[in-house]
Parts: structure tokens; sequence; C-alpha cells
């Protein structure tokens, strides 16, 4: 606050940045930008988006119609239980190798594209993952990707050197065995 009950309108710095691409059809380079109303308003005055109805005008029409159609919303609704069951998959799957720990097993799934594991605590995954493309054709995202604070050797620095990221969402089912 700036003052007495006056609200700092200048507050909040966490910008989203979202794409239709992955939740409604890879072609569509269509998105949306969640933030304060401050950075909106910034964002807004840029004149690329502004002229002609945006940066992409056609595109925006089209899903501006499925989301009022709600063929967005039965689209996603698909893609939830989809994307739930191949997360179940992925999960027996894995848990068949006693070396892995599934990090996000516990919580409830309702879709998404991702899951956390944890090798074994001698186990550099980006190491890791140099041998399993080379020999196997299988990619994932070494935790240390993720890791926004990389040159910090703490507890969760060291920790996430063992972590990897994968992705089940592009994958159909038999690939996925």
């Amino acid at each position: 606050a700036t003052g007495g009950d006056e609200i700092d309108n200048n507050q909040g710095c966490c910008i989203s940045v979202s794409s239709f691409t992955k939740i409604f059809a890879p072609g569509v380079r269509l998105g949306w930008v969640e933030a304060p109303p401050f950075i909106i308003q910034r964002l807004s005055n840029y004149g690329y988006i502004d002229s002609q109805g945006g940066n992409a005008p056609f595109m925006g029409t089209i899903m501006a119609n499925a989301i009022e159609m709600g063929l967005l919303d039965s689209y996603l609704d698909k893609l939830r239980i989809e994307y739930k069951e191949r997360y179940g998959l992925v999960c027996e799957i894995l848990q068949q190798e006693p070396r892995l720990s599934i990090l996000s097993i516990d919580e409830p799934r309702g879709g998404g594209y991702f899951i956390w594991i944890r090798f074994p605590p001698t186990v550099n995954a980006d190491e890791f993952l140099t041998y399993s493309i080379e020999n196997y054709g299988v990619r994932f995202m070494a935790g240390t990707k993720t890791n926004p604070f990389p040159n910090d050797e703490d507890d969760i620095g060291t920790a996430i050197k063992s972590c990897a990221r994968i992705c089940f969402a592009d994958l159909n089912r038999e690939d996925l065995r």
C-alpha cells in the first residue's frame, strides 16, 4: 500500500504465458497472458498487439467461437481423462523399477503432461539422459534444467541432480509400453 487505504497498483510480478497449442491443437498458434493489471496494461499498449485486431485475428475469432460454443471445455474434459489414464499406465510401468521413486504418485491427478521421478542419489540425471538418448532414443528433462538457481549448491540443487521430468502426453499408449 502507498498510504492509508490506497492500493499499490504496481504490486505483483508473476506472469503466466499460455497457449492453445497444447490444450486444443498443435497448429493453433494463439495464447494468452495472465498477469497483474499494470503489466497487462503495459502489454496492451504495444502496437503489434493492438493493430489489426491483435496479432492473430483469424485464429482469435475461431478460438473465441470454440470457447463460446463449449468446444474447448468438452475437449479439455476428454484430454483430462486420457492423460489421467496415461499417467496411471506410466506409473504402473515405472513402479516395476525398484530403483526409481515417483515423486508425484500420491497427488490426485486430473490430467497433466509430466511425471517427476527420482533416480538413486548416485545417478546424475544429465549423464543418464545422454546414455538414454544414445542407447534407447529415450528423452526426458533432467532436473537440473528446471532449477531456477543452478549455481547454488544447496540441498535442492543437490537433490534435483538425480531427478527427471518425463512427458507422456505426446505418446500413445502402445508407445508408452
